[in-house]
């Protein structure tokens, strides 16, 4: 599955009304650490097909959807589940962003 490249006009279709836990990489393609991050990004969205849907926001090209969810600095990323943010990072490790991810997976495995 491919990312999903997220602009502020389908944010609430393709994040908040998703029936499965959502992550979205907010970034440049300016700076080093977000084409770093983007890669890893695009990396986990093949190891969690079908599982987590992953979308990416270029804060320069979508500057109104940044704005609205207050994220000043990047690379971020930024789970969302049923409609509501459930965890916030800046630049995480892989390892970092796996267990956010696992854990994510988990709260959705009780309902």
């Amino acid at each position: 599955m491919a990312i999903v490249d997220l602009n502020h006009s389908d944010f609430d279709k393709e994040v908040l009304q998703c029936d499965r836990p959502a992550i979205v990489e907010f970034h440049t393609l300016w700076d080093s650490a977000c084409r770093a991050f983007s890669a890893m990004f695009e990396d986990l969205s093949r190891e969690y097909e079908g599982k987590v849907k992953f979308c990416s926001s270029n804060v320069d090209a979508n500057p109104d959807l940044s704005e609205q969810l207050n994220v000043l600095r990047i690379p971020a990323a930024i789970i969302f589940y049923q409609g509501k943010e459930i965890k916030r990072m800046l630049n995480p490790s892989r390892a970092s962003l796996k267990m956010e991810i696992d854990a994510a997976l988990r709260k959705v495995r009780k309902f």
